[in-house]
């Protein structure tokens, strides 16, 4: 929790969730419409998603550009006060779009996008920083006010210890990056048949003893 985080010494804040919704459907009023004018940007908005998902019948009546709205709205988040960084839909797609070597930050962020499911653009909050209502409000709702989270790709949040137990383990702590996808190589190793195909992690070096 950010006031857990502010105790330890770090930089940490409660982001205003309405900054997802109806700030963000403010912004792109003023940046897309006539003064005074509105639409309605966002399709089901839900507080604290980071995915925010356009409403596209707003976008073909204003024929406008999907990647020309994302990069838009991107790009003011990227401004806002507790933000990171915001990601694309079209960036997703392609691969980032980026001149350089993709960001650490942008592959982490694109293995959570699916094409199906995934919204228009991604925002990513800074470290500690978390989108919650304030906990001094008049009528707290406890259940998202008190609550931390886990779906960020900072290291706090992706770091995920792996133990395996069984026949054959050399047992000890090993500080070599891992991911849980592992297990798949692991369990296939442990029963003595071949690795699947398509598994994307190896077997970790040294975890069985040799027979």
């Amino acid at each position: 929790m950010p006031e857990f985080a502010k105790r330890e010494g770090k930089v940490a804040e409660r982001i205003e969730p309405e900054l997802l919704i109806s700030k963000a459907e403010e912004f792109l009023n003023k940046k897309f419409l006539k003064e005074g004018e509105k639409a309605p940007w966002l399709e089901q908005p839900k507080k604290g998603n980071p995915w925010v998902y356009f409403n596209y019948a707003t976008l073909k009546e204003l024929k406008l550009k999907n990647e020309v709205v994302e990069n838009a709205l991107a790009k003011w988040y990227d401004e806002q006060p507790g933000i990171q960084q915001a990601f694309t839909r079209t960036q997703m797609m392609n691969d980032g779009k980026f001149k350089d070597e993709p960001s650490a930050l942008f592959k982490s962020v694109k293995l959570s996008f699916h094409a199906e499911c995934s919204g228009d653009v991604m925002v990513v909050v800074k470290p500690y920083h978390q989108f919650s209502p304030p906990t001094l409000s008049e009528n707290p709702e406890k259940w998202t006010t008190y609550r931390t989270t886990h779906g960020t790709p900072h290291p706090y949040d992706t770091h995920v210890p792996l133990l395996v137990m069984g026949p054959r383990i050399q047992r000890g702590v090993r500080e070599d990056r891992i991911a849980p996808q592992a297990m798949a190589s692991i369990l296939t190793a442990a029963l003595g048949i071949e690795r699947p195909k398509d598994a994307t992690y190896s077997l970790p070096e040294g975890l069985f003893k040799k027979q």
